[in-house]
């Protein structure tokens, strides 16, 4: 199996059991529990684009390409590189 296969069921595993239940929603939008889980949240695709970063503990493991959101990230102090700053998204 290769390696990116390996990458995106780690990805999907740690999204599926520590993740958000509502995954369409934005982190910013998200209340106590979801938004601590929020952290764990794989990148978000709309068709083909990336619509927003993912989560904390997903851009740490894994990495973030540039995303749709990302101002919208930066304005609310969530970041909008790979390393997010002190403030929870």
């Amino acid at each position: 199996m290769p390696g990116s296969a390996l990458k995106r069921l780690a990805a999907h595993y740690v999204e599926a059991v520590y993740g958000p239940t509502d995954r369409d929603r934005e982190p910013w939008r998200q209340e106590g529990e979801e938004r601590t889980r929020a952290d764990y949240q794989r990148i978000p695709w709309r068709g083909q684009r990336i619509e927003r970063r993912p989560g904390a503990v997903c851009q740490a493991l894994f990495g973030a390409p540039d995303a749709e959101q990302d101002d919208a990230m930066r304005e609310r102090g969530c970041g909008g590189t790979a390393v997010v700053r002190e403030g929870r998204c």
